[in-house]
């Protein structure tokens, strides 16, 4: 609990008033928050369904739970929500374990908080000086600098613009194998600025998307994403509803195709590719907009890291008699 004791200040949800739009808030309405953070979201939820509604909250980061149950704590709603360490990839094992095979909703808010970023010792942030790590869980060995100092630049480079989507991947590869090893976040983004060639001032700082690219890879975020969705759309209940919150091109593009490919529109979907046959028996999504929700001019402007914030959402159909 230190981390919520030295930090009274929590994680702004990005968002809310799209998100709760798109749930189906009713009285003792469930939800099913996959990645709960600061608990924004599910507190929102159970503000606006009233007394009796109920959620289950998984995270894979202990010290996001720990905030999570401090805050809800402070608003009083800890009784209806169940917390859980878990990675969100286990969600409909999780689920079952603890009541909630069928759910009026399921959340995935894929974003990681402002306090991971702006904690130094996690090292996601290239604009302080922090430890190569970037782990979600830190419970896994696994870390950046594994990737950083042991890959090699071939398969730097394959990673840098698969998950960074990188143009200039093997000019930064190549740097950093010639500088290694690294310890600090800082001595690697200042290698990829002198390393990146720009022609003109970019919005983005040089290395935004190389450490895009290593906590993907680390955290397998992903890969988490496509085994999630499917066990989404099961959990829910005939009427449920599905929301998704991405924040860049890529985990976007696996939801827009999984809704595309369950849903209605699959038959004149350019970007769909045949339903899996496992999932013949699943009912089928409704998508409750034709185009991406985005923040508010407003919201942008009290929130910048709201910016990049991409909402999609589906409903679940019945099954066909």
């Amino acid at each position: 609990m230190t981390e919520v004791a030295c930090s009274p200040t929590f994680h702004v949800p990005v968002l809310v008033h799209e998100t709760l739009t798109n749930l189906r808030v009713q009285a003792q309405a469930t939800l099913i928050d996959c990645t709960v953070g600061d608990a924004g979201h599910t507190i929102a939820f159970l503000r606006a369904a009233g007394p009796g509604s109920a959620a289950l909250a998984l995270d894979r980061d202990q010290e996001a739970l720990d905030r999570a149950r401090a805050r809800l704590q402070s608003v009083g709603l800890e009784d209806q929500v169940t917390l859980v360490h878990s990675d969100f990839a286990d969600v409909q094992e999780v689920a079952c374990q603890h009541g909630f095979c069928q759910v009026d909703n399921v959340l995935m808010d894929l974003g990681f908080s402002s306090w991971q970023v702006d904690t130094i010792g996690r090292g996601f942030s290239f604009r302080q000086k922090g430890p190569l790590d970037m782990r979600m869980n830190r419970a896994q060995d696994y870390t950046a600098a594994d990737i950083v100092n042991h890959y090699s630049a071939q398969a730097l480079a394959d990673l840098l613009f698969a998950f960074g989507e990188e143009p200039q991947a093997r000019r930064i590869a190549d740097a950093i194998v010639r500088n290694r090893p690294f310890t600090d976040t800082r001595t690697l983004a200042e290698t990829i600025a002198d390393t990146r060639q720009q022609r003109r001032p970019a919005r983005l700082h040089p290395a935004t998307r190389t450490f895009q690219a290593l906590r993907i890879a680390v955290n397998g975020e992903l890969d988490q994403l496509q085994k999630a969705l499917p066990q989404a759309q099961a959990l829910l209940a005939p009427g449920g509803h599905l929301c998704v919150i991405a924040f860049h091109s890529l985990e976007d593009r696996v939801v827009k195709s999984f809704l595309h490919r369950h849903s209605n529109r699959r038959a004149r979907n350019k970007y769909a590719t045949p339903a899996p046959t496992a999932c013949a028996l699943t009912a089928p999504l409704e998508l409750l907009h034709r185009r991406v929700v985005t923040p508010s001019v407003e919201e942008v402007t009290a929130n910048a890291r709201s910016r990049s914030a991409r909402l999609r959402a589906a409903c679940k159909r019945p099954m066909p008699l």
